[in-house]
């Protein structure tokens, strides 16, 4: 037998660690109630602002460790991957939902996971899916990764969905990022890719953010903040031609039929119900403009 650990930092981490779960109990056998140690770990390190680290580890998951046979990874033995048409998705936490790289039976829980999985099962064998989200990036962030987990990986369909956490990040440590800063840095972001990439088809995606108990006290000035990052990207993907997918007037409508908390968690990440919208309406976009 082998373990997982999961290790999580944060205030969120039961949200994170429940789609861990739900994503180990798609691909494995588990027992998520019996808890022993063992030498093989894996950990899937989960940095977020909080004060409290905790451990957990799940007995009886066996493909994820050493020794154990290996996740398949993207391709196909009878398909080169230079036949395929590679999507990769960008952004932060509600992008990246505790994927394992280029995985494909673990592009994590959200929408991503969802537009592989759908896409992937109407054309067989004809894309490649890349998720490179990473939890608590801000534009600052993914514009310092740009060279590895952009330029680099040659996407064929480059997905942006950014912008939260610069609004966010300034309540919770003071390290948010202005609106005209955001606005420069992501026309850079988009500059050096367009050049290097001009084939490249790219989808810039609407932040979005609902009421919450964990935001009520500085709510107001935070969705103000994201909506204005709303209406940049908006203009942006106006300016230089894109698809956009709007989620914000959406999300509003949704929480007509249920409450906030049905469809984000904690104001900000999306449960699986938003996260399967969020996939429709990616797929409803890129299929009209491919």
């Amino acid at each position: 037998m082998h373990d997982l650990k999961i290790k999580g930092i944060g205030y969120d981490f039961n949200q994170k660690m429940e789609g861990m779960l739900q994503l180990i109990n798609t691909h494995f056998p588990v027992d998520g109630t019996a808890f022993a140690r063992s030498d093989c770990e894996i950990v899937a390190s989960i940095p977020y602002y909080g004060s409290f680290d905790i451990v957990g580890h799940f007995d009886r998951i066996t493909q994820c460790c050493a020794g154990a046979r290996e996740l398949p990874r993207h391709g196909n033995r009878c398909r080169k991957e230079s036949e395929m048409k590679t999507i990769l998705f960008q952004g932060d936490s509600i992008t990246d939902t505790l994927h394992a790289e280029e995985y494909i039976c673990a592009m994590g829980y959200g929408y991503a996971g969802y537009v592989a999985a759908r896409l992937g099962l109407e054309s067989p064998n004809a894309y490649r899916f890349i998720n490179r989200g990473v939890g608590g990036n801000r534009i600052t962030d993914l514009y310092a990764r740009i060279k590895n987990d952009i330029i680099n990986i040659k996407p064929d369909v480059l997905s942006i969905l950014i912008g939260v956490n610069d609004a966010w990040h300034e309540f919770l440590n003071q390290n948010g990022v202005s609106t005209d800063k955001f606005v420069k840095i992501y026309k850079m972001l988009l500059d050096e890719v367009k050049e290097a990439l001009p084939a490249t088809m790219i989808i810039l995606m609407e932040p979005f953010v609902l009421k919450s108990e964990g935001i009520a006290e500085y709510f107001e000035v935070f969705q103000k903040n994201v909506f204005e990052k709303a209406r940049v990207v908006r203009q942006i993907a106006q300016e230089y031609g894109l698809p956009f997918v709007e989620l914000q007037s959406d999300l509003d409508r949704l929480v007509q039929k249920a409450p906030n908390e049905y469809w984000l968690l904690d104001g900000v990440h999306p449960t699986i119900y938003f996260h399967q919208y969020i996939a429709d309406k990616w797929i409803d976009t890129y299929k009209n403009v491919k």
